[in-house]
């Protein structure tokens, strides 16, 4: 091949690699603009779902559809509050700490009997019982009090003895028989005995002996002295009558009328003064301990005191007749946890339908309702000392709105707002009732921190 035919062939490679570069070119090119007709970018199904801060009112919450799906928000429409609508209170009947006793022994001492019951004598009284005020509860016998008595008993005796020698030694003072100094120690002595006598006389008393067993003991003294002088000049007849089998025991009875509710004795038991013998309750008024929101506080309070009446009713018996109590105090402690203080108050139990212990149900019948709107309690939020609701402000729940609110009082399912829109919920606007804590929670992400 000739030296021409080489470069001509040389030329036409040249040439078709260019004319197919300008191809490539022009085609990258053209197919490299953007296309008027092409579809926008997808949105990620979680940017779509996304709730967002509204900037056309504060504290309000754009909803995607999907998501008020998802979450399954619901509305219930604020409706004017029934005009004599009660506050409903729930608590527990508790024991009037003024009518409760707690039975001790003044000595220590062995328990010899258990008192009867209405049963019967052979039925010693048990827990449950009903006492009345008087009635034998024991008996102990006592080497104390045995012992104290008869101290008296020999200071009384010392006394007529001494008594008896001074009044002969002052008869014949005049005759000068007898020293002076003699007299003066007979009448100190005699003294001292009555001294003696009244010390022991008062401590009796002090153990709550009554003027009855106080006054037997110095007959059985009289008694002793008589018999002593009874007998033979010289010999004084001091043979002794059988003892007084009573003369160490100690009665105990009941303080009140009531009901047995601890019984810690039987017969053979040594008892100190420390134990509790029995445990005594009046049982016919029952102290009522109710817990009240601190909303319903200003209410309650605000109540006239002869108008702070409630009906109670046991909550295990709703059906049954209430019974009306007086509320007689309210408490100045809020219960960290459940915001609530304690009302305390009374009812008659005359007729034992009720029971320490037992659940109630208190309700309060109160003045109000005119300028408040009843919204279900699911709605509230409660964050502390504030209260929010939130507000649909569109038909499909898309935009909604977080409001501050003052609740005054509340029952089991319903909260009690003032009519407005100020601190309030106006009669007809659409509360949400679930997700109200989620969406909360997601306000308070979204919202701009403020600055310090």
């Amino acid at each position: 091949m000739s030296s021409e035919t080489t470069r001509r062939l040389k030329g036409s490679f040249v040439l078709i690699g260019a004319v197919v570069l300008l191809v490539l070119i022009a085609g990258t090119v053209f197919y490299g603009l953007p296309s008027t007709s092409a579809a926008p970018p997808e949105t990620s199904p979680r940017e779509s779902a996304a709730v967002r801060l509204s900037s056309e009112a504060p504290d309000t919450l754009v909803i995607p559809v999907p998501t008020v799906a998802t979450m399954r928000l619901t509305v219930a429409t604020a409706q004017p509050a029934r005009s004599a609508q009660p506050l409903r209170l729930t608590g527990q009947l508790m024991l009037d700490p003024s009518r409760l006793v707690h039975v001790h022994t003044r000595f220590s001492g062995e328990v010899v009997e258990v008192g009867p019951s209405d049963r019967g004598k052979d039925f010693p009284l048990r827990v449950g019982d009903s006492v009345h005020k008087g009635q034998l509860l024991a008996i102990l016998w006592s080497r104390e009090i045995g012992e104290k008595k008869s101290d008296l008993v020999d200071a009384l005796s010392a006394l007529a003895l001494h008594e008896s020698i001074y009044r002969h030694l002052k008869s014949i003072d005049n005759t000068g028989a007898v020293a002076q100094r003699s007299i003066e120690e007979m009448r100190r002595a005699y003294e001292s005995d009555l001294i003696l006598v009244e010390r022991l006389r008062r401590t009796l008393r002090s153990w709550r002996l009554d003027e009855t067993e106080i006054q037997e003991i110095e007959t059985e003294a009289k008694r002793i002295h008589e018999r002593a002088s009874a007998g033979p000049e010289g010999a004084p007849n001091l043979a002794a009558p059988p003892a007084d089998p009573r003369w160490a025991e100690i009665e105990i009875r009941a303080p009140l009328d009531g009901v047995i509710l601890e019984k810690n004795l039987t017969v053979g038991d040594i008892m100190t003064t420390d134990d509790d013998l029995f445990k005594i309750a009046d049982l016919s008024r029952l102290v009522v301990m109710a817990n009240v929101y601190e909303e319903d506080l200003p209410t309650l309070s605000a109540m006239p005191s002869d108008r702070r009446t409630w009906q109670v009713r046991l909550t295990a018996h709703a059906a049954a007749e209430p019974v009306t109590g007086r509320i007689e105090t309210i408490g100045n402690v809020i219960d960290p946890n459940q915001h609530t203080a304690v009302a305390q108050g009374w009812i008659d139990n005359a007729d034992r339908q009720f029971r320490v212990g037992q659940f109630i149900e208190a309700v309060v019948p109160i003045d109000g309702g005119e300028d408040e709107v009843e919204v279900p309690i699911t709605s509230i939020i409660d964050d502390g000392a504030n209260k929010f609701v939130f507000i649909a402000r569109t038909e499909d729940l898309t935009v909604v709105q977080r409001r501050p609110v003052e609740v005054r009082r509340r029952t089991g399912r319903a909260a009690f707002l003032p009519n407005r829109t100020n601190g309030g919920v106006a009669a007809g606007e659409r509360v949400l009732t679930r997700g109200v804590l989620e969406l909360s929670s997601v306000l308070e992400e979204l919202r701009p921190t403020e600055p310090r």
